[in-house]
């Protein structure tokens, strides 16, 4: 067999990413109908954590047009 005259000649299987879309799949599906929290992705547990919602000074949740400066105001 001949040298391959450059490493884009050379023939590469496929990635699979079979495990990795069922693994995204369920963890969607789960985020998608969780009722009684906001779920976002951790890493670290490498699943899907309740994300809490941000309350101002009064105890009321920050809309989220509100996000950016509150973020801002608390160093985030």
């Amino acid at each position: 067999m001949e040298t391959p005259s450059s490493p884009s000649s050379m023939i590469t299987a496929p990635l699979d990413y079979h495990e990795t879309a069922l693994v995204f799949a369920k963890l969607a599906t789960e985020a998608m109908t969780c009722h009684f929290a906001l779920l976002h992705y951790d890493s670290v547990s490498k699943s899907m954590t309740e994300w809490c919602w941000p309350d101002d000074d009064e105890g009321k949740k920050v809309p989220p047009s509100n996000f950016k400066k509150y973020r801002d105001e608390h160093k985030f």
